[in-house]
């Protein structure tokens, strides 16, 4: 049976991580109600408590219904509930943009050693193989999706991953579960139903989906390998130094890159592009840059750097502790009672005024930032502290010599 294939794999997890929460990610559809009736049904073994997840992308209107729906089932099975409104809108990247999106909702929500539970089952793990194979992924696209992985401040499972379809909807059947459809589900727009319906359904007879979940967990054990050599390479800072890949073969630049990516829990990007990117990386003198899945890859001369692609929120009033969306955190150190007397505020670039740096001269702040060669995309991205009319303080250059005390912890986003 369904559950007793779940339960011996789903308990020596447990036993081996021992997490303080599972937070499972129901949209009401089959998958995820039987996801939610396994747990329910074995509830006594459970050693943390489960909290039941609703996104609302803001598409359908069905979806307030959708989220009651599933609300109700969570409280039938005595777990906690809440619901997340998203507010998105159906673009072209509708599917790519929603899946970051969703996940960025778990990521703020899982608690330390938490556990982000997700229904991905075998047809998926298929569908998604083709769908990277379709984008010529290297080794992270066809490796598709992993069974365990860190996330956020716990692990991610997928325990459905060598479960079919077929199976779940039978469980759902023996069981005369209730649950949502979602008739985008059948919408050909979207590329994986057309996989579903034109690529894997002739090929059923073949045991397609089983032997391409298989292959694609084979390729993950091979990047599992691999990731043994890149550790050593792409190291765990946030940056790639692009002195670690510059003598590797061409190939392995790629692979190198696209792990790195991943690491930074990005999905891996189409080939062509990653290609054009890496040619560019190699012939520009300092900077050039990519954006794909709502980031931007920079070249910022000698490293690769990750930024959100969105521009940082309106100036935030000052604080000595303040907090700037997609800036980060801006702590001022030993400030003294007189400090505060004076007219402090931040800033953005273009901003009027000069700096007076360390070594005495006087610069305008688009000459300073010519100067120190920060790449145009991040020069509107760094915060300056204006004290009495005077910029006192850059992010990344550091102190007027006017200043020499003030000290500032830049705890970037």
């Amino acid at each position: 049976m369904l559950a007793d294939n779940y339960l011996e794999k789903f308990l020596s997890w447990q036993e081996e991580f021992q997490p303080s929460e599972y937070l499972l990610a129901c949209s009401g559809g089959c998958d995820s109600a039987v996801l939610l009736r396994v747990l329910f049904e074995i509830k006594e073994k459970l050693t943390a408590p489960v909290r039941v997840v609703y996104i609302n992308h803001g598409w359908s209107e069905y979806a307030e219904s959708w989220g009651m729906a599933v609300e109700k089932m969570a409280a039938d099975c005595g777990f906690s509930f809440f619901a997340v409104r998203l507010n998105l809108s159906a673009n072209q990247n509708a599917e790519a943009v929603a899946r970051a999106a969703r996940y960025r909702v778990f990521s703020e929500n899982l608690s330390e050693r938490g556990v982000l539970l997700t229904a991905h089952h075998q047809d998926d793990q298929a569908e998604t193989f083709l769908i990277n194979l379709l984008r010529a992924s290297g080794l992270d696209g066809l490796s598709a999706m992993p069974k365990r992985k860190k996330f956020g401040l716990g692990e991610h499972w997928r325990p459905f991953l060598d479960i079919s379809r077929a199976e779940i909807e039978e469980f759902a059947r023996a069981r005369n579960l209730q649950f949502v459809e979602d008739p985008s589900n059948a919408d050909e727009k979207y590329l994986r139903n057309r996989i579903r319906k034109s690529v894997l359904a002739p090929l059923n007879d073949l045991q397609a989906t089983r032997q391409i979940a298989k292959a694609a967990e084979l390729l993950a054990d091979a990047r599992m390998a691999q990731e043994y050599f890149f550790d050593g390479i792409v190291g765990s800072e946030r940056d790639l130094h692009l002195s670690k890949i510059r003598t590797c073969p061409e190939y392995l630049q790629l692979s190198l890159i696209r792990y790195w990516l991943a690491k930074n829990n990005l999905p891996p990007p189409p080939n062509k592009r990653l290609c054009e990117f890496v040619r560019q990386v190699w012939t520009s003198e300092l900077y050039c840059q990519m954006t794909y899945a709502e980031k931007i890859i920079l070249k910022n001369r000698e490293k690769l750097q990750i930024l959100p692609e969105k521009n940082p929120a309106t100036v935030p009033k000052f604080n000595i502790d303040t907090h700037w969306e997609g800036i980060g955190r801006l702590k001022i150190l030993d400030a003294r009672d007189e400090f505060l007397e004076k007219e402090i505020s931040w800033h953005l670039f273009p901003i009027q005024g000069r700096f007076l740096s360390q070594d005495g001269k006087s610069e305008k702040i688009k000459e300073l930032f010519r100067k120190k060669q920060i790449a145009p995309i991040l020069r509107r991205r760094l915060p300056i502290l204006r004290i009495d009319g005077e910029i006192a303080w850059i992010g990344d250059i550091g102190n007027s010599r006017k200043f020499p005390d003030l000290k500032i912890v830049w705890e970037k986003e």
